[in-house]
């Protein structure tokens, strides 16, 4: 069964309210652009001029718009949850369909008690606002006058190319430029974490009209954008523009790329003549004809690949390079600038990690950015071959169509790179700066621009999303990008958001139908409760950071027959974080237990844990073998929570804003185990394992324990702790088959079935 029962719809209902203040608090960034609660709302539409444009006035905060697309409700509402819940009510989600937008809008409903509650708190707490209630969300149509279903879904896209939700976003954000809106066009894995508009409104970073997320040294990212005080035909506002119009273009016509090489278009039968082209890679190309002041195709010309017969018809590839890298890419260039108080008091500065407070001159802080001039673009009449030639063929009717999307909107195009009438204009068109951020030197100890927005491997993992543990520093945006741990590949941005704590548990409660199905284990299975009835884990202090790596596998397989003698479900153990084998080698020699600080660079978390925790004297190391899709399935009988979501489960559970009758259950409960006899001690291969397995019988822990699982059983939750390393004996029928199924499919469990990992291509977890 998976649809929730209308009883614990019901009581759901209750659960939001009661637990509101704790979850759905709005807490501003920034005051001056704090606009969640604060707005009117549109869902619609979003095709003609006048749809457009009531969906962007409505919506708009002081000229500012975030704007995102997706094609899922889950990833959907937790990106609109964090920009609420940070203040930026002024989001625009663009959706599929209008089923999309109303199944998002009703995640967001707020019941009247959850408004009183927001105005009305507990004596000694202050109003607050909540991030539920209405919202904006925008949808194109999927089908001409005539009924006819678009083939890419999308109207101005002759065929898909990539993913339909990219085009939708660059689509929306380019004609919210043109209307001389400020517009941050993010990916859903993004987020909110410092004062955003604080840092981009202050100099330096309010000399630049582009701000855009790096990929690496040179080439854009593409999931953070940010254009501001765009000039009106400038090439800020053409960037987006010209993005989109050659997806258009190329999308509608390929023969030109088709006639250079075959390399070009689709190899697929299938697909034949269909160009394609990721969104990154064609902004960075459209980056580049800015830089360089004419049509640029760098990274549509890289799928030439080892065609030399194409890249002779433009003079060779080395020719081809040179000329891009000169005239273009080496125009981004690291310029020096200058922070100034109170702004650069709050800046990490260049160098990384940051452990150490960067240097103030004069109250000031020097710092470095990448960036180039922004100029428009045009050919002037001349298509050298060096340049890639002449690319397009005869603009189509979806061309046309695209765009008349925006003259239809009362703005003039931007000047034509094609059209001789237009070199004047793009001459005397406003020069604009281009931010490049996130970009690293070469031996990767400074990085630049990444106070402004950056990716999770270089700060998120050190702690400095962890915004509940005060982090000295953080940057303005992040995003959930690259050099993520080893997990399925399907959660891994969800875990980096759970450990650091921006996932909302609420909300998640609110889509999959009530607390139980919070957990990646029991999200959409209805008999959720049933199976977290009782939940076994270790009690704190069990696993000590002197416990070597394979005792702390064997310890976990032992908790796992526990449970499955129980008929219970497992929480996977935290590491201890002092352990040796979770920290980096140089810092191994230090004392033990270890004070942790942020950024916690003596952890290896770039593969083998990820910290969470309530506070830096509690933190806690998930490992990496967990997180593996085996572990945590809801296929398996015996269901397992990761450690951080135990850690979850257990402030639930002690959430006295809950009624008695209406919580998950109460405090923990100590299993009962016998008088330990003779503890078996790890082998000759397992120096300073420091753990002694007790044997326990299988049998006698069931019996032992029956009472307590018995009294227990009315509420789901139960948290049943063992107090110290066991080694369970005499598994049998369905409990050993139990126990193997779990072994077999989680990879954690088996980690040294065959001496661990296998080969250099398997993560060091």
């Amino acid at each position: 069964m998976k649809a929730p029962s209308l009883l614990l719809a019901v009581l759901l209902v209750v659960y939001a309210t009661q637990k509101a203040e704790a979850v759905d608090k709005v807490r501003c960034r920034n005051a001056d652009f704090c606009s969640t609660g604060k707005l009117h709302h549109y869902v619609g539409f979003l095709d003609s001029a006048e749809q457009t444009k009531q969906a962007f006035e409505l919506t708009a905060w002081k000229k500012e718009l975030v704007v995102f697309a997706e094609t899922r409700l889950e990833p959907a509402a937790h990106t609109l949850d964090r920009y609420r819940r940070a203040g930026y009510g002024h989001i625009i989600p663009v959706m599929p369909t209008l089923r999309d937008c109303t199944r998002l809008a009703r995640v967001f409903e707020a019941h009247p008690s959850v408004l009183a509650a927001a105005a009305n708190p507990p004596p000694g707490e202050e109003p607050y606002t909540s991030s539920r209630g209405n919202i904006t969300c925008g949808f194109y149509r999927t089908e001409d006058a005539s009924g006819n279903q678009y083939g890419s879904g999308f109207e101005y896209l002759a065929h898909n190319v990539g993913r339909t939700a990219w085009w939708r976003k660059w689509f929306t954000a380019a004609r919210a430029v043109s209307l001389g809106y400020n517009v941050m066009s993010v990916d859903a894995d993004t987020l909110p974490l410092g004062d955003w508009y604080g840092m981009v409104k202050a100099p330096p970073a309010a000399d630049y009209a582009v701000i855009s997320q790096a990929e690496y040294f040179d080439n854009i990212n593409g999931g953070f954008t940010y254009i501001q005080n765009a000039a009106p035909g400038g090439p800020a506002s053409y960037l987006l523009y010209e993005l989109m119009q050659r997806a258009v273009r190329w999308a509608e016509n390929a023969s030109a790329l088709g006639a250079l090489s075959p390399r070009l278009l689709s190899a697929n039968p299938e697909r034949q003549g269909w160009w394609y082209q990721e969104d990154q890679t064609l902004l960075s190309d459209v980056v580049y004809s800015c830089l360089a002041g004419r049509p640029v195709y760098h990274f549509t010309l890289h799928f030439l690949g080892d065609d030399t017969d194409g890249w002779a018809k433009l003079g060779g590839k080395e020719l081809v390079t040179k000329t891009t890298y000169d005239q273009a890419i080496h125009k981004l260039k690291l310029r020096d600038v200058r922070a100034e108080p109170p702004l650069a008091a709050r800046l990490w500065g260049d160098a990384y990690p940051p452990t150490q407070p960067p240097s103030l001159v004069d109250g000031g802080l020097p710092l470095q950015l990448t960036s180039g001039l922004l100029r428009m673009p045009h050919a002037g009449g001349q298509w050298p071959q060096e340049y890639g030639g002449y690319l397009y063929g005869t603009p189509g009717p979806h061309t046309l169509a695209f765009r008349k999307a925006f003259t239809d909107l009362g703005v003039p195009l931007p000047p034509d790179p094609e059209d001789p009438a237009d070199e004047e204009r793009a001459k005397s068109a406003k020069n604009e700066l281009f931010l490049l951020a996130g970009t690293p030197n070469r031996r990767f100890d400074r990085q630049y621009g990444t106070w402004l927005e950056h990716g999770w491997f270089a700060y998120g993992r050190l702690g400095h999303w962890h915004l509940h543990l005060n982090p000295p520093y953080t940057g303005g945006m992040g995003h959930v990008h690259a050099g993520l741990n080893p997990s399925h590949p399907a959660d891994e941005k969800r875990l980096s958001l759970l450990f650091a704590g921006h996932f909302n548990f609420h909300l998640q409660a609110r889509m999959y139908g009530g607390p139980a199905h919070v957990f990646m284990s029991t999200a959409a299975d209805m008999d959720a409760s049933d199976r977290l009835r009782q939940v076994v884990a270790y009690a704190p202090g069990v696993i000590k950071h002197n416990l070597s790596k394979s005792a702390y596998v064997r310890a976990a397989q032992e908790l796992a027959r526990v449970a499955a003698a129980l008929g219970a479900a497992v929480a996977w153990p935290a590491a201890d974080c002092s352990s040796d084998w979770v920290l980096n080698p140089e810092y191994r020699n230090l004392s033990k237990p270890l004070r942790h600080s942020i950024p916690w660079v003596h952890i290896n978390t770039a593969h083998a844990v990820s910290p969470f925790g309530s506070s830096l004297e509690e933190l806690q190391c998930e490992w990496t073998g967990f997180t593996q899709a085996g572990c945590i399935s809801p296929d398996t009988e015996i269901r397992a929570l990761l450690a951080v979501e135990l850690h979850h489960l257990l402030r639930h559970n002690a959430n006295d804003r809950l009624p008695p009758q209406q919580r998950a259950a109460g405090e923990p409960t100590a299993l009962l185990l016998p008088p330990p006899p003779d503890a078996t001690t790890p082998g000759p291969g397992d120096p300073g394992a420091a753990a002694a397995f007790a044997p326990v019988s299988a049998a006698d822990l069931a019996a032992l324990n029956a009472p307590l699982l018995e009294g227990r059983g009315r509420h789901w939750g139960n948290v049943l702790l063992l107090g110290r390393l066991v080694a369970v004996q005499g598994l049998e029928g369905d409990a050993q088959r139990r126990y193997e199924e779990l072994h077999q499919r989680c990879r954690g469990l088996s980690y040294f079935d065959s001496g661990g990992p296998q080969g250099p291509g398997d993560p060091t977890w």
